[in-house]
């Protein structure tokens, strides 16, 4: 440290007065600014937000913030408590917890490059937002977490896809809303919509978490992952029936695919489609036309 700068102390994070009145008004506006910042705050948010309930068990906010802070922490056993206190009743409560639980069961799939799968805790988060959702219909945060809550449900239809379609109308940028949109598009069979989306798609994000609302989630990957599976059959599909060139002009739409842990699989797919071609070469004059003139048998191009 240079001697003529001044002393850096870490000072520690604030805690409460045990004179204050947990009860007393603006405690839920302060509960939810604890719970929205780092990791330090969140006893005291737990703790204001539990007072809250103590002075009206009709608190619905602070129910689904208790709930929230629950999930965030593994404490499978208090969200169950609370999720059940929210259970059928339309408060704003219920869209905390709905995004909870959405983040909760999106973290489980952070560490690797297959996309999210539907879970029966997605489902019970589904139904949260719904109730939520009629409360703020046009919330960007809600409506972004119910579309998340549809991914890897293939009778999604197209509630997801208008619910991100709406939230990304505000947020034209967000990676979680293109990601989802994009996943969503490809469980309805839009693979070129997916493709536009991916190409707006960044890297990575580097935050992990905000209080209960985990993130860096790896939306590019999942998207490339799920993208690669639907073209994969797809030209898998067109080789089979004959359609050499109809396949080999849907392996050069994938090639913004083409990454590191990919290429193998594309280069292996592109001879595949080859390969058969020129085993019905003899016979069809689809393949005769596909294979390059004087190409020979077992050749590569």
């Amino acid at each position: 440290m240079d001697p003529g700068s001044p002393a850096v102390v870490d000072k520690p994070f604030p805690q409460r007065d045990p004179d204050f009145d947990l009860r007393a008004p603006g405690v839920d506006a302060l509960g939810t600014l604890l719970a929205n910042g780092d990791e330090r705050g969140l006893p005291l948010a737990r703790e204001h937000f539990e007072a809250a309930v103590q002075a009206n068990p009709d608190q619905g906010e602070a129910a689904g913030w208790l709930a929230a802070l629950a999930i965030a922490a593994g404490d499978t056993t208090a969200a169950a408590r609370w999720l059940r206190t929210l259970s059928g009743r339309g408060t704003p409560g219920s869209g905390i917890a709905g995004r909870a639980l959405v983040g909760s069961e999106l973290a489980r799939w952070r560490g690797g490059r297959q996309p999210p799968e539907a879970s029966a805790a997605l489902g019970v988060a589904r139904g949260l937002l719904d109730s939520a959702l009629v409360l703020a219909p046009h919330d960007p945060d809600l409506l972004e977490a119910y579309a998340a809550s549809w991914l890897g449900e293939p009778q999604s239809g197209r509630r997801g896809i208008d619910a991100a379609t709406q939230a990304l109308a505000g947020r034209p940028r967000s990676p979680a809303l293109l990601g989802t949109l994009a996943l969503l598009s490809l469980q309805s069979g839009q693979l070129p919509t997916a493709l536009a989306l991916l190409s707006r798609i960044g890297p990575t994000p580097s935050i992990v978490a905000a209080g209960p609302w985990p993130g860096g989630f790896p939306w590019r990957e999942w998207v490339i992952t799920g993208a690669l599976h639907a073209g994969v059959d797809g030209v898998a599909t067109l080789t089979k029936s004959g359609s050499y060139a109809a396949a080999d002009s849907l392996w050069r739409t994938l090639q913004p695919l083409d990454v590191p842990w990919t290429h193998r699989v594309l280069a292996r797919v592109r001879e595949q489609i080859r390969e058969q071609a020129v085993q019905d070469s003899v016979g069809t004059a689809e393949a005769r036309k596909f294979i390059p003139h004087g190409r020979r048998k077992g050749k590569p191009n």
